[in-house]
């Protein structure tokens, strides 16, 4: 939740549109105060449902977040940091990463890719594990 609090300042320190600023502002601190009511409900009203929604609403806001880092990202009229990026891409890659990764079989590129799938996976299989375990 702390993102979304960094998000609305970014948002206020960047030369994006008025309304743009806006809007993050108040969504931001809508979903915020939505959630420290619903954190409070929690611990008063000892409802287990309500610890249920803090614990799974917690990971919605991530959509948003891609969202709003898209609408602060400026028009840039020139393409000069993919540039860069491929430039390093094809450096690593035909200096001899490629390579290296493929010598292996399918081994460490599967385990890359299971690692890529985890970084989505991990919130919700962490949440799931702290309900098995109590």
């Amino acid at each position: 939740m702390f993102f979304l609090a960094y998000v609305a300042v970014a948002a206020m320190a960047t030369r994006v549109s008025r309304g743009i600023r806006v809007e993050i502002l108040y969504l931001n601190l809508a979903l915020l105060t939505g959630y420290a009511l619903l954190i409070v409900s929690a611990s008063v009203h000892r409802l287990k449902y309500l610890d249920f929604a803090r614990d799974w609403l917690a990971f919605l806001p991530v959509l948003l977040i891609y969202h709003e880092m898209g609408l602060l990202t400026l028009p840039q009229a020139t393409h000069s940091l993919e540039a860069r990026w491929v430039t390093w891409d094809q450096a690593v890659l035909r200096g001899g990463a490629k390579a290296l990764i493929e010598s292996l079989g399918p081994f460490l590129p599967s385990v890359l890719e299971i690692a890529y799938l985890l970084v989505y996976a991990l919130g919700p299989f962490s949440v799931v594990m702290f309900y098995v375990y109590d």
